[in-house]
């Protein structure tokens, strides 16, 4: 026997109860790793809103277009009436301070103005224009909160958007001294842009629900009213456009705020 073999032999008997004892062990599992649900929708929040709106003076004018031009008159005594509305929207927080939304409110105010000794019905005579407005307004805002304290959350915010004014059903009413008529004229719609400034204080009901309660100034552009056909006050070949330029609506609202975590 060789001193090669010697050595063979030697090193098979040394690994004889090292195989053996792995031999003996059970299988090896490896522990998987943790699965870690993913959060869907955090920071996201939805928002519902009971609005009640001051009433609002107007400035705005009638003219009256003929063939050979136009006349002009102010109305006096115009206003957008107060009103209850609401309405909603979804919204992202980014950071604790600052966040977004997106909103749609809704709102009917009545319309109303007067104008003495009108053109359309000359002197002594007293014009008056009634009717609805249907009002939807369009805004993506932002806001910084300014801190929490006892669960207060008091808050600063602007926007911009569009409003979307539709006049229903407005009429005008001319009245002298002996007897009054009406007449009916077409409503116009149109969408006219508006900015709004807000501020508010929130309370945290629970960790998802807040309790918001708001002010918010609104800035909406001129436009017109309504339409009227000559012909049905006796002034054919002639138009009447009653308009405003633009108004300022002040509202209060009360609201809750749904974080979706």
């Amino acid at each position: 026997m060789t001193f090669k073999t010697l050595l063979f032999l030697g090193a098979a008997a040394l690994s004889l109860p090292t195989m053996a004892s792995a031999a003996d062990m059970g299988p090896i599992y490896r522990e998987a790793p943790e699965l870690v649900p993913v959060e869907i929708g955090t920071g996201w929040y939805l928002r519902g809103d009971a609005t009640y709106d001051f009433s609002s003076d107007l400035e705005g004018s009638r003219t009256l277009r003929t063939p050979f031009g136009a006349t002009t008159e102010p109305y006096r005594d115009a206003s957008l009436d107060e009103t209850f509305g609401g309405g909603g929207g979804i919204g992202y927080r980014f950071t604790d301070m600052l966040r977004a939304d997106v909103t749609a409110r809704y709102s009917q105010p009545d319309f109303n103005a007067r104008t003495d000794s009108s053109i359309f019905c000359g002197v002594g005579c007293t014009v008056r224009d009634r009717g609805d407005a249907a009002m939807w307004d369009v805004m993506a805002n932002a806001y910084v909160d300014l801190g929490t304290l006892a669960g207060f959350t008091p808050y600063v915010g602007g926007g911009v958007g569009a409003v979307h004014l539709s006049y229903d059903k407005p009429s005008l009413e001319f009245c002298s001294a002996l007897y009054c008529s009406t007449a009916p004229t077409k409503g116009e719609d149109s969408w006219r842009f508006a900015w709004s400034l807000s501020a508010g204080v929130a309370y945290d009901l629970t960790k998802n629900l807040a309790l918001d309660i708001g002010y918010r100034y609104l800035n909406v552009e001129s436009g017109d009213n309504y339409k009227l056909a000559g012909a049905t006050v006796g002034l054919p070949g002639q138009t009447g456009i009653g308009s405003d330029d633009g108004f300022d609506r002040h509202t209060i609202s009360a609201g809750l705020r749904y974080s979706l975590w």
